[in-house]
């Protein structure tokens, strides 16, 4: 008789994202998420019909998390120096759970079969670009962004060179990623 699933819906997602973030949909069988939960094969797919159904509640969640750090973004007072803070932070749960990378980037760029996925990670890398074009934009009308230089355009650079971080954190080291980031944060100030 197969175990009741004594987890909630919330709690099995904390579990089995760290395997998707970590390791993607392919990477991740159903005996990994049977052991980073306890529960067996069917009760978790009573809750998530099947895995690819706990993938797309996994990417949902992560955009939640993703929401969670942006909090400080979308203050009216977000500066520039709060898009590196948020860098950071981001960095720290990544080792938290063992990757070098977003875990919306990897499943946009998969463009998999999965659409209500894939669409949710597109919505989740938007909405830091936003929020980092928005503090852009504000430093531009105050004189604190390189003139000329396009806030969205700025904000895709940042973005990307978080990404690029991230994955030079596990090539070389975390010092590196961070100076990279601190370095290109520099080149979107006006010239002295």
């Amino acid at each position: 008789m197969p175990r009741p699933a004594k987890l909630t819906s919330d709690e099995i997602l904390d579990r089995a994202l760290p395997l998707f973030w970590r390791h993607g949909i392919d990477g991740v069988t159903v005996d990994m998420l049977e052991g980073a939960t306890g529960l067996g094969r069917q009760s978790l797919y009573n809750q998530f019909t099947d895995k690819a159904g706990l993938f797309r509640a996994a990417v949902d969640r992560y955009r939640q998390l993703t929401d969670s750090l942006l909090e400080r973004l979308r203050a009216p007072d977000a500066g520039i120096a709060d898009i590196v803070d948020f860098f950071r932070r981001a960095r720290t749960i990544q080792r938290q759970i063992g990757s070098y990378s977003c875990l919306a980037a990897k499943t946009a760029a998969d463009r998999g079969d999965d659409a209500s996925a894939h669409g949710s990670a597109c919505a989740t890398t938007r909405a830091v670009r936003d929020a980092f074009t928005v503090i852009l934009t504000r430093a531009a009308a105050a004189g604190a962004l390189r003139p000329g230089l396009d806030p969205r355009l700025a904000a895709d650079l940042l973005w990307s060179a978080g990404n690029g971080a991230a994955a030079l954190a596990a090539t070389d080291d975390e010092r590196r990623a961070a100076a990279v980031i601190d370095l290109v944060v520099a080149q979107l100030a006006p010239a002295p």
